[in-house]
């Protein structure tokens, strides 16, 4: 007999509602990090006593609009807190307690990126000509943390996922860190580069804040829900659970969405009686049994007996179908 076929149905009800808390953390984040960029646009301005490509960012600070840098910092830390929380509460959930060093690295460059960026703005450099003091040296070692920690944390969340923007995050972490490498020879004594260490650390930034949003739709895009109703053919589906989660591994989710008829095969229904009571037995083949307590129909023997009766699916059942009685 035909069949309908299989048609999409969307998620809905409780199972839902992490997919929703999840767009909208996503959401919060990528309003963050707009928010800096827009905020360090608004820094770089003509007439501005920082110049862009000979003084680093850090400068901003020391300036008369530094609370105007100290807020874009901390929106940006506000956003990637937001932005890589999944990726962070992932990762530790399947890595942490596995002994696996990479596994457990990934969430702690992360970490660092976020947590560096606050005390990059609790902490401010010193001013130019001034001996180095205990403040400024922390805030050198959060730039050096922040800046590091994404581009190790992203390469080893990512290396170890399938798929285009997995393979897009490795690129853009390797690149992020190649690009580290001439601006801190900036730093070095009698280098040719030091006239253009702003120039140099801007664009570093710029990479780090693409790789943020790669590192985020990492985590947020790497998931489709499908639920199916109705027949498929060939059989190959339970006649019971119709909703599939495929993450970017193609997993099967546990937790079921929609609840219809998937499979074409015939189920065989009956009533097992014992001197304890009665209960609805339903097989099918190639399945367990599922068994359905609390039933009235009840053979008139008391010994032991086992009614059977073939039965289609809801989708495809004949009223008025004669039982087949076969007693054990």
């Amino acid at each position: 007999m035909p069949t309908a076929p299989a048609s999409l149905v969307p998620a809905t009800g409780p199972g839902s509602r992490p997919a929703r808390a999840r767009a909208v953390t996503r959401l919060g984040g990528l309003v963050g990090a707009g928010t800096a960029m827009l905020l360090f646009g608004v820094l770089h301005l003509p007439g501005q006593p920082v110049h862009p490509v000979r003084d680093t960012v850090s400068d901003y600070a020391l300036s008369r609009h530094g609370w105007l840098f100290n807020l874009a910092v901390l929106a940006l830390a506000t956003g990637s807190v937001l932005l890589l929380a999944p990726a962070l509460r992932r990762s530790a959930r399947s890595s942490f307690g596995r002994g696996r060093l990479p596994a457990v690295v990934g969430p702690v460059g992360l970490a660092a990126w976020c947590v560096g960026l606050v005390v990059l703005v609790v902490f401010p450099r010193d001013a130019p000509g001034v001996p180095v003091s205990v403040t400024g040296e922390i805030h050198r070692w959060a730039a050096v943390a922040a800046l590091s920690g994404l581009p190790a944390g992203a390469l080893l969340v990512a290396v170890r996922r399938p798929g285009r923007l997995a393979r897009a995050v490795v690129v853009g972490a390797v690149g992020c860190a190649v690009a580290l490498v001439p601006f801190v020879a900036a730093y070095l004594v009698g280098s040719p580069l030091r006239p253009y260490v702003g120039l140099l650390e801007r664009l570093v930034c710029l990479a780090e804040v693409c790789l943020l949003i790669l590192v985020a739709h990492l985590d947020h895009g790497g998931r489709v829900t499908t639920a199916y109703s109705g027949s498929t053919p060939g059989g190959r589906s339970p006649s019971a659970v119709a909703s599939r989660t495929y993450s970017s591994r193609m997993r099967r989710s546990s937790r079921p969405a929609l609840v219809g008829t998937t499979s074409r095969r015939r189920a065989t229904a009956m009533v097992r009686v014992t001197p304890g009571g009665a209960s609805r037995v339903m097989r099918t083949p190639g399945r367990r049994e599922t068994t359905m307590p609390g039933t009235s129909a009840m053979p008139s023997p008391a010994s032991t007996k086992l009614s059977t009766a073939s039965i289609s699916p809801p989708s495809t059942a004949k009223v008025g179908s004669k039982p087949a009685a076969r007693h054990a």
